[in-house]
């Protein structure tokens, strides 16, 4: 089975993450953006931790060496990816 290089693992997170800023920024327009809901919440702690390098840093080498952080953090950026664009 080919193993991706790490390389590409944080290509692939960083993309990710630019993706997901690009959509907070966005997103931050919205009149939704102030209401109390979940998925606001992650959101907004989402927008927060994206701030601190330190921690997407931390997140990236985690990615990048664990398959299930990967795949899970795949699934996770779709279902946020989405609710950004669709609020």
């Amino acid at each position: 089975m080919y193993k991706m290089p790490k390389e590409n693992h944080i290509e692939e997170f960083n993309r990710l993450m630019k993706e997901i800023n690009s959509a907070l920024k966005e997103f931050k327009k919205s009149p939704n953006y102030q209401v109390e809901t979940r998925m606001n919440i992650v959101a907004k702690g989402l927008e927060e931790g994206l701030k601190h390098m330190d921690i997407v840093k931390a997140c990236a080498v985690l990615f990048s060496d664990y398959t299930i952080i990967r795949i899970s953090t795949r699934m996770m950026y779709k279902k946020i990816l989405a609710y950004l664009k669709t609020t």
